[in-house]
């Protein structure tokens, strides 16, 4: 999660449910599936989606192939959020819209919302869903980037 919406997430939904996490994004991806298979259903913030593809082992051969490799026995229900797309000015390193290559990785759902309003009910049903969701938020839909983008009245 973004050292900025922790204060928030830690007051709304308390210590045992909110954990601020250095950034590994293998290590808090892995232990979300673990997490997962626990009972658990967690939402791992992959602040940018650049950076999911260090954490792409445990997508591609962990979450996507346990329900299949264990005969449906193990669920993986969980959701991995990421914001991507351009319009600040970071280039080819923060800019990324990677949903196409994420989509086409059998076991993988990839959620992609197109207003804010369709924001929340697909973030309602990743979470309820049974198996692993990579949820795109594109940044021109949050207030946090169109902020830092000096943009707070939500023009571009």
């Amino acid at each position: 999660m973004s050292g900025r919406g922790v204060a928030g997430y830690l007051k709304r939904f308390g210590e045992r449910r909110v954990r601020p996490a250095p950034i590994s994004e293998a290590a808090f991806v892995g232990a979300a599936i673990g997490a997962a298979m626990g009972g658990l259903r967690p939402v791992v913030e992959v602040m940018l989606v650049d950076f999911i593809g260090v954490a792409m082992d445990a997508l591609l051969n962990q979450a996507a192939k346990i329900e299949a490799f264990s005969g449906g026995k193990w669920k993986v229900p969980m959701v991995v959020r990421a914001a991507c797309g351009g319009g600040y000015g970071d280039a080819g390193q923060h800019e990324q819209s990677l949903w196409g290559w994420l989509a086409h990785i059998p076991g993988l759902v990839v959620l992609a919302p197109s207003t804010p309003a369709d924001a929340g009910g697909l973030m309602l049903a990743a979470i309820e869903y049974e198996g692993p969701v990579i949820y795109l938020e594109h940044k021109l839909l949050a207030a946090y980037w169109l902020d830092a983008m000096g943009r707070v009245d939500g023009t571009l």
